[in-house]
């Protein structure tokens, strides 16, 4: 059975998975004109792709001052299915695509609001001890 990623890319087309993935990977929500420059396209493109993924119902969009932000939209049960969906099937290559690689971060920090910024991108985070440093080990998708 194909993974939720090859079926979105297989639906979508190139450009449209790879701003998903752009957006899945920024953590915050991206303007139309960051998005292009990442996925190097016009800014046109960019937006008439974001405006079918909204159409489609797997961005939302958002307005701060005189930019419209977009992120993708978790509610959506095929966008949480994509996010969550387990390692093996969304890494490395399958069907000859590359798909979204896992990372691993180290992030060392006295302070405890940056330790919550970081921690709150470690979904399937696990807390751990060395002596007295405590720390948490968890894996970011990219």
């Amino acid at each position: 059975m194909a993974s939720t990623a090859d079926q979105l890319r297989t639906l979508l087309g190139e450009t449209a998975f790879r701003a998903l993935e752009s957006l899945a990977g920024s953590g915050t929500a991206v303007s139309g004109r960051a998005l292009a420059r990442a996925l190097r396209v016009a800014p046109t493109t960019a937006m008439s792709t974001l405006q079918v993924l909204q159409k489609a119902g797997f961005v939302v969009a958002s307005t701060e001052g005189r930019a419209k932000l977009w992120r993708v939209d978790p509610s959506n049960p095929m966008m949480h299915n994509w996010l969550h969906e387990p390692a093996g099937a969304a890494g490395g290559e399958q069907g000859g695509h590359r798909v979204r690689p896992r990372l691993t971060a180290v992030i060392f920090t006295a302070l405890q609001l940056e330790y919550e910024a970081v921690i709150s991108h470690l979904p399937d985070r696990v807390p751990d001890r060395v002596g007295t440093t405590r720390f948490e080990v968890g894996g970011v998708c990219w």
